[in-house]
């Protein structure tokens, strides 16, 4: 089963021409959740494709096979636009890893490459200096919490500001997929401009700049 295929049709008599792309399996990363009491991790996947079953047959870690590895028989989560599916590795992980490759096969022949950390999968806007407290505050959306997360809040691991590591001073849960951010260092004057990078404790991260932090 190709992963994509391209039609265009041509009228022969007629100026006209039509164009289609159907995508039949796209797999994305959404999660890598690492449980601390059991060194255990389990992957979070969706089929962003049109065809709406999925075979999987082996798993990959950092190029070696996992043949221990639970994969999914059917769906998870109720009010996912595309359907998801979770994969249970078998290993033992003492801490946390910083980084992981995975390379999932499909019984009908395609092949993903999938690497934590990853983007594209929250955002970051509304950057602004509160000048009563001289804080940098922000949001971050993050789409899929509101049933991912639904009754758990997502921890961020790490703030960058201008390439720094920062230390947090409050973080609340504006919406069920919106997440407000202040961070704790006071500026006597508002900055130039601020480069905010968040990464979260399931590997998702996202990288904004803003020259204008007056709002």
């Amino acid at each position: 089963m190709p992963k994509q295929v391209t039609i265009e049709v041509q009228a022969e008599n007629y100026p006209w021409r039509g164009r289609w792309t159907a995508t039949f399996i796209d797999l994305r990363l959404l999660r890598v959740y690492w449980d601390e009491s059991t060194g255990r991790i389990r992957v979070l996947l969706e089929n962003a494709g049109e065809y709406s079953e999925v075979n999987f047959s082996k798993v990959y870690v950092n190029g070696t096979l996992d043949d221990a590895a639970v994969v999914p028989r059917g769906t998870y989560g109720g009010q996912a636009r595309y359907p998801i599916y979770e994969i249970s590795l078998s290993g033992i992980y003492l801490s946390k890893p910083t980084a992981m490759l995975l390379k999932i096969n499909t019984a009908d022949g395609n092949s993903f490459e999938l690497e934590s950390p990853f983007e594209e999968i929250i955002n970051l806007f509304s950057i602004q200096w509160d000048e009563s407290t001289g804080r940098i505050k922000f949001f971050v959306y993050i789409p899929t919490a509101h049933f991912l997360e639904k009754d758990i809040d997502i921890t961020f691991d790490e703030i960058y500001v201008n390439g720094t590591l920062s230390d947090v001073a409050f973080i609340s849960r504006v919406y069920s997929e919106t997440y407000e951010i202040v961070l704790s260092k006071s500026y006597e004057n508002c900055p130039s401009h601020a480069t905010i990078k968040v990464v979260t404790d399931f590997g998702a991260f996202c990288e904004r700049t803003d020259y204008n932090l007056l709002y």
